[in-house]
């Protein structure tokens, strides 16, 4: 006699119903409802997806981050973290290793004022951009990289690309949550004039950094919607134009498809704000590993943690990618670890020809529906901040900030209880680790690593 499932799997004609009832017949003392996920603190994973969990909303264009044309030999920036000095020379022999060995652009956060137009010597930022990323004295630090940009400028008469990856609303939150009597106000409006002033350069001068928001312990949806609220709260200083360039930079963890609709939702969102409010600056999407998957005990295993985020990214259609060297909390990377790095976007570019097709998770009924539930459960967030008061608000008082402290607190404790599991941290360590040979990181006048 035949059992139920090979009835069912003979079957002309197939429904969920069905599915369910031989799927819970097998499962015996639990049921397909059990083993459903939560995920975000209030989003749900279930075990099957079906067309019926598309709808035509989350199948939107917006999602697809298309683009007119596919550059098949780059199609992302290949972006490389250069390791401050005080020598001039040195740090600019360190930027040109990085792009004679593959790096598309580069990524610094600090410039050191004497004889600072060393660091770009031999540098054609017409083709290989530099941005400026600075969470410790982010407007010190950009007014001298403006002028070391502009100083090229006259001097080469070309167009430099790149710019500033300076969120000073996030940054306002980072310090304000260590130092509840830091003027943050006094901060935001000190970029905003920056950014006024220098808006003729045709350079980026917006960004909205997820990655800072994370490491202060918001969720995935948090990060999407504070991002917004940012970008909300520029439109309102008048800051932003059709003539703007724009980033929005997102952190990318361990969880693959996840990081995929996490970016998918964030195009959503900004282009049907976008469409609300009548503009329509440039957009650039880029992603950048987040602290929290780079641990220093297990810096071999932080490399299978960078692949699967950037491969995430890369299918997710990014505009340029930042990853973190597998040995970033422990100094400064060797030769063959940044090579390592680079050669992780290139083999991903080169190899599995990722690049080549535009939106690849397109169609698939667990992306497309999560990337639905992620992008309404962010605006639901959005929408009800900006009822009372907007982003500005949350910097009036303490209690948002205390809630991403408690979060961050209890991400911390549920590592170190292992009901978040890292391999090589809590879960299977290898006690015969191949040493790598790090130098501490230099020691950066006003500059706190």
């Amino acid at each position: 006699m035949k059992n139920g499932y090979q009835k069912y799997l003979e079957a002309k004609s197939k429904n969920l119903d069905d599915w369910e009832n031989i799927a819970n017949q097998s499962l015996k003392e639990k049921t397909i409802d059990s083993l459903k996920k939560n995920f975000d603190g209030n989003l749900e994973k279930k075990i099957l997806y079906t067309e019926n969990d598309i709808t035509l909303e989350s199948n939107h264009s917006y999602a697809r981050g298309l683009k007119e044309e596919v550059n098949e030999h780059l199609p992302w920036h290949i972006c490389s973290m250069v390791d401050p000095s005080n020598d001039n020379k040195l740090y600019n022999s360190r930027i040109l290793n990085e792009l004679e060995r593959g790096a598309s652009s580069i990524e610094i956060n600090y410039i050191n004022e004497k004889e600072s137009e060393e660091i770009l010597k031999s540098i054609d930022l017409s083709i290989a951009p530099i941005f400026y990323r600075d969470v410790t004295n982010p407007l010190e630090g950009s007014s001298k990289f403006l002028n070391l940009i502009s100083n090229w400028k006259k001097k080469n008469k070309k167009t430099p690309l790149g710019g500033l990856d300076i969120d000073a609303i996030a940054i306002s939150f980072s310090k304000f949550e260590k130092d509840s009597e830091f003027n943050h106000a006094e901060l935001i409006d000190s970029f905003n004039k920056i950014i006024k002033e220098n808006k003729n350069q045709n350079i980026n001068l917006i960004n909205f950094d997820g990655t800072i928001w994370n490491s202060l312990g918001a969720s995935l949806n948090e990060e999407i919607a504070l991002m917004c609220l940012s970008f909300i709260e520029m439109l309102r200083s008048n800051i932003v134009d059709d003539e703007s360039l724009i980033n929005f930079t997102i952190s990318l963890d361990t969880d693959f498809f996840l990081n995929i609709a996490k970016i998918r939702s964030l195009r959503i969102i900004i282009n049907n704000l976008y469409d609300h409010f009548g503009i329509n600056p440039i957009m650039k999407i880029n992603g950048r590993t987040a602290d929290e998957i780079i641990f220093k005990e297990s810096p071999w295993v932080n490399q299978l943690r960078i692949t699967n985020a950037a491969l995430s990214a890369a299918i997710a259609n990014i505009d340029r990618l930042t990853c973190h060297h597998i040995t970033n909390p422990l100094g400064q990377a060797p030769e063959f670890v940044r090579r390592l790095t680079r050669n992780t976007h290139i083999i991903l570019q080169e190899e599995s020809n990722i690049g080549k097709i535009q939106d690849a998770a397109g169609g698939s009924y667990y992306i497309e529906s999560i990337t639905k539930s992620i992008a309404d459960k962010s605006f639901d967030f959005i929408k009800h901040i900006e009822r009372n008061g907007g982003i500005q608000s949350l910097l009036e008082n303490r209690e948002f900030i205390n809630k991403l402290s408690e979060n961050k607190n209890n991400k911390d404790k549920m590592l170190e209880e292992k009901k978040i599991k890292r391999i090589g941290v809590n879960l299977y360590p290898d006690k015969e680790i191949r040493e790598i040979n790090i130098k501490p990181y230099e020691k950066i006048t006003n500059y706190d690593k």
